[in-house]
């Protein structure tokens, strides 16, 4: 590795903890809420990068251009991604259920007394299997919109 590459990685350390320092700064004495302190602290590596290629004369929207073009590889990458989570909670489901330490009809129970001041026995009791299985494929939905928001 050379001195320029060297050079260049020092500048993006320094700046990304100068940006994530300031940030955290003005998080602590409240002049930056929260909520937005995740969001703005997330993108502040973004933030580095393009006043490195800046900072070295390198365009920074040929860099950004070719990180945003559409691929369907990307794409099919970004559908997939997170049913990682569901294979993850699979795997703890088949440890856990031999265990004695899942149990779903617990959560549809408490979806039960939930609803059914609202339904009867039956019908709350359907009603709340299907909200456990529809919240399931719903978190998918989830996933996605803050996988597209985040990143």
């Amino acid at each position: 590795m050379g001195k320029g590459n060297i050079w260049r990685i020092t500048v993006f350390l320094i700046l990304s903890y100068i940006i994530a320092l300031l940030l955290d700064i003005a998080s602590l004495y409240g002049w930056l809420p929260i909520f937005l302190w995740g969001f703005v602290r997330m993108w502040s590596v973004t933030l580095s990068i393009v006043l490195c290629l800046t900072i070295h004369k390198e365009r920074a929207s040929a860099h950004l251009k070719k990180f945003l073009e559409f691929s369907t590889r990307i794409l099919r990458l970004y559908l997939l991604s997170p049913l990682m989570i569901y294979a993850t909670l699979g795997i703890y489901i088949l440890l856990a259920i031999p265990l004695g330490l899942f149990d779903f009809s617990a959560y549809v129970d408490l979806l039960v007394e939930g609803i059914s001041s609202s339904l009867a026995g039956d019908q709350a009791a359907n009603l709340a299997v299907a909200l456990a299985y529809v919240q399931i494929a719903l978190a998918y939905l989830a996933a996605l919109t803050l996988n597209a928001f985040f990143h």
